[in-house]
């Protein structure tokens, strides 16, 4: 079970704050993946503290790097577990449209292959 999972809502607000006041510049992101998914499971709950202006599509580079996935393998990322995130929308944008309540933005991973071997 993972920090998030096993925190309170309020200790999971407490703890988004504490990173809103330290990283002024930053969100906070859970990446989570999946059930389905061949995203390996050591991402799933990942707490990511990144800069506003990142792009979705910077961060997905990141994720990539982090899983070491083929290039076979294509990552989409959906907010509210329905919309697809695009590549060119910053972190700043996804978090005033998309955060939880509790003060972190989650982002769900799929898999998906699509070029073969």
């Amino acid at each position: 079970m993972s920090t998030i999972e096993a925190a309170t809502f309020e200790q999971r607000l407490q703890q988004a704050a504490r990173f809103k006041a330290k990283y002024q510049n930053a969100v906070p992101v859970v990446i989570q993946s999946d059930a389905r998914s061949s995203l390996p499971k050591t991402i799933h709950n990942s707490l990511f503290v990144v800069q506003k202006s990142l792009s979705a599509g910077e961060l997905l580079g990141l994720i990539r790097k982090k899983t070491s996935l083929p290039k076979s393998q294509a990552i989409a990322m959906f907010v509210g577990h329905r919309i697809m995130v695009t590549n060119d929308i910053t972190l700043c944008e996804l978090y005033e449209r998309y955060s939880n309540e509790d003060g972190f933005l989650y982002i769900l991973c799929k898999d998906e292959e699509v070029y073969g071997n």
